[in-house]
């Protein structure tokens, strides 16, 4: 009877990225420059931690697990004069 009770380890794959990683990658994120892409991601992941990640992995991994989004400046037109943003604030 003791021997069903028991709790037993799970089988199963480790985990691509470590929770430390992931620690340090969620500060990362919430910084104020944070990353434009998901290939900065990577980049970074390899370069600090010497991770070869899949990008898909990193997809799911920032976009679901840790709930993140990536810092990106809203789109501008090409055709937009220089110094038009600035005259319109002022009036």
């Amino acid at each position: 009877m003791d021997a069903l009770l028991q709790v037993k380890p799970r089988p199963g794959r480790k985990r691509t990225i470590p929770p430390d990683i992931l620690d340090s990658l969620q500060q990362e994120l919430q910084e104020r420059e944070g990353f434009s892409s998901y290939i900065e991601v990577c980049q970074w992941l390899a370069a600090v931690h010497g991770l070869q990640v899949p990008y898909k992995t990193v997809h799911r991994v920032v976009r679901y697990e840790l709930k993140a989004t990536l810092k990106r400046p809203r789109p501008m037109s090409e055709k937009q004069v220089e110094g038009a943003v600035e005259t319109h604030k002022k009036t």
